[in-house]
C-alpha cells in the first residue's frame, strides 16, 4: 500500500462577531450576566486540505430533514444513527452544519456566553450553566442548549485513493491546530472567551478522560468561576442589605466581608484581579458607600475551570511526519477509528463562550473574531 504524508483537515469558523441585542434597555451589555444580550456568531463554514484519505461527517441520532446533496447519508445495518458524511476530500459545509444544529436545538446565528462552572480534566460530568443573577447567585442554572453548539464529528480513514470502499482501524486524529484572533486591529479581545469542550469516546478513552481547550492560549490554564460582579450597570459591586455579593463557586475563606460600610474613595477596585484599575466593567467596579464590602479576595479558595492549551494536547512528530501520543497511556487524541464501530472515530465538540472570562465586558460590544481548528492524522 502506498504511504503518504499525513491527512489534515482545517476547519474554518470564520468572521465570528459579538453584537448586542437590546431589550427595553437603554444601556445594555454584552457581558452574560444581562438578560438582554446575545452574542452573535456569523461563520462560513468548513475547508478542507485536498484529500481523499480522510473523510468527516456528522453522527444525527435523527434524520435532518433538508440536508444539502453535499453530504452523503451513510447507514449501517443494525444502527439507527444516520451519518452525514461530506465527499471524500471536501469539508462539511456551512449549510450542512447549521441545519443539523437548528435540527436539534443548538445554536446557529448566536451564540451567548455561559460557564462550565468548576471543572478539571478528568471530571467525570460536564454541563454548561447560566449566568447567575441577584437571586441565583451560583452557577447552577443549567443553560439552554440554543446558547452553545454542539457538533458530533465522525471521521473514517481510506485505506487507498480509489473508491475509498476499504478503511483502517486504529487511526487516531488530534486537534494540532487553533487559530483564534480578532477579525482586525480594532476588534478587542472577545476571541480570548471562546472554549472548546473535547468530550472523547468512552469506550477508547474512558469516561474521565474528558477536556477543555481554550484555543487562544499559550499555556495550560485556569478560569476562576467566581467573585463579584456588577449586574445592575450602575457602576457599583452589587450588594444587598448583609454586604457585598460574592457570585459563582468559592470556598469559604476566600475573603472577610468589612466590619463596617465602606467610607473610602469613590475609585474603580479591581477585587477580582482582572488588571485593569482605570475603567468600570462587569468585573471592576466601586465600592457603594457606606455597604459592607471585600476588600480583596484570595484566589485559592475560587474554584476554577481548567483548561489545556493545544500546545499540551498535540501528538509528537518525527522526522518522517510519522504522529504519535506524547504519552501512550494518557492519549491526547481527540478520536481514533474501530473496526468494531464501521472504522468510525467519533468525538463530539461543544463550543461556547465562557462568560467569567474577563474579555466578556462591555467594551467588546461588535467585536468580531475568527476561529480555525485543525485535525491531523498520522500517514496512511
Amino acid at each position: 500500500m502506498k504511504k503518504i504524508s499525513h491527512a489534515k483537515f482545517a476547519f474554518l469558523l470564520l468572521g465570528i462577531l459579538t453584537a448586542v441585542c437590546t431589550v427595553g434597555s437603554i444601556s445594555s451589555t454584552l457581558a452574560w450576566y444581562a438578560y438582554s444580550v446575545r452574542a452573535l456568531v456569523a461563520y462560513s463554514g468548513t475547508s478542507v486540505d485536498s484529500t481523499s484519505f480522510l473523510q468527516v461527517g456528522i453522527a444525527s441520532d435523527v434524520l435532518v430533514e433538508d440536508m444539502p446533496t453535499s453530504v452523503d447519508d451513510i447507514r449501517f445495518a443494525g444502527d439507527s444513527t444516520h451519518y452525514y458524511f461530506a465527499k471524500p476530500g471536501t469539508g462539511l459545509t456551512y449549510s450542512a452544519i447549521t441545519t443539523y444544529l437548528a435540527n436539534k436545538g443548538y445554536a446557529t446565528t448566536e451564540l451567548q456566553p455561559v460557564t462550565s462552572g468548576s471543572f478539571t480534566s478528568g471530571d467525570a460530568d460536564f454541563s454548561l450553566k447560566r449566568a447567575p443573577n441577584q437571586t441565583v447567585h451560583g452557577n447552577t442554572a443549567i443553560s439552554e442548549i440554543n446558547s452553545y453548539i454542539v457538533v458530533p464529528f465522525v471521521f473514517r480513514v481510506s485505506s487507498t485513493t480509489g473508491s475509498g470502499d476499504e478503511f483502517l482501524a486504529d487511526k487516531d486524529l488530534w486537534l494540532t491546530k487553533t487559530v483564534v484572533r480578532a477579525n482586525s486591529s480594532h476588534d478587542g479581545e472577545i476571541y480570548k472567551a471562546l472554549r472548546i469542550f473535547i468530550d472523547r469516546d468512552d469506550s477508547i478513552y474512558g469516561v474521565d478522560n474528558d477536556y477543555l481547550v481554550n484555543p487562544s492560549a499559550n499555556a495550560d490554564g485556569q478560569t476562576k468561576v467566581g467573585g463579584l460582579l456588577e449586574l445592575t450597570k450602575d457602576g457599583y459591586f452589587d450588594f444587598d442589605s448583609s454586604g457585598e455579593i460574592l457570585y459563582g463557586e468559592y470556598e469559604a475563606g476566600v475573603g472577610t466581608l468589612s466590619d463596617s460600610g465602606y467610607e473610602g474613595e469613590n475609585v474603580i477596585w479591581d477585587v477580582n484581579g482582572t488588571g485593569n484599575t482605570t475603567e468600570g466593567t462587569t468585573f471592576t467596579a466601586k465600592h457603594y458607600p457606606n455597604s459592607k464590602y471585600y476588600a480583596s479576595l484570595n484566589d485559592a479558595f475560587i474554584k476554577k475551570a481548567s483548561y489545556k492549551a493545544v500546545s499540551s494536547i498535540a501528538p509528537l512528530r518525527d522526522e518522517f511526519d510519522h504522529l504519535t501520543n506524547a504519552d501512550e497511556e494518557h492519549p491526547t487524541s481527540v478520536c481514533r477509528t474501530q473496526a468494531s464501530d464501521h472504522y468510525l472515530a467519533r468525538v463530539n465538540m461543544t463550543i461556547y463562550l465562557e462568560g467569567w472570562d474577563f474579555s466578556v465586558i462591555d467594551e467588546e460590544l461588535t467585536h468580531g473574531f475568527d476561529l480555525g481548528l485543525t485535525f491531523e492524522i498520522s500517514h496512511v
